[in-house]
């Protein structure tokens, strides 16, 4: 099976909404200042891990043309495309993704979240208690990573 699969949903044209319910006016904070980011990117987060085990629930607006820098993470992160269209490149390639779409990306992979060059992208970003780690170059992110 391979690492990065988009799941097979029908419902790929739906647009969604990135509603927390239960939670009051969940921020959402402009985070292209930080260097993680480049390009017009906003975020929310529902839950915040403190400790091993929980989860980390963010949803990223990234506008045309915005994106991460190379990064790896300490966990597995799972994205649900919520609107737009974008890809997560890595090692091995370019992964286009539309609404609807679903992927992990293997804890220690090297890669980078990219909105479409013409239209942004939201996706719902799950991750466990840990670090992310941004890459200067792949030998930074294979030191890293113990490789």
């Amino acid at each position: 099976m391979p690492d990065i699969e988009p799941a097979s949903a029908d419902a790929r044209t739906a647009e969604f909404t990135a509603r927390f319910p239960g939670l009051c006016d969940v921020p959402e904070v402009n985070c292209g200042d930080q260097p993680m980011f480049y390009g017009g990117v906003r975020a929310r987060t529902a839950r915040q891990a403190t400790a091993a085990g929980e989860l980390t629930v963010m949803a990223t607006t990234f506008d045309a043309g915005a994106g991460t820098v190379w990064h790896t993470h300490e966990s597995d992160q799972t994205l649900v495309l919520l609107s737009g269209a974008g890809a997560v490149e890595d090692d091995r390639g370019v992964h286009p993704l539309r609404a609807g779409d679903v992927v992990t990306i293997p804890r220690g992979r090297r890669h980078r979240h990219l909105a479409d060059a013409e239209r942004s992208m939201t996706h719902l970003s799950i991750t466990t208690h840990g670090n992310h780690h941004i890459c200067s170059d792949a030998a930074q992110c294979d030191c890293q990573r113990g490789h």
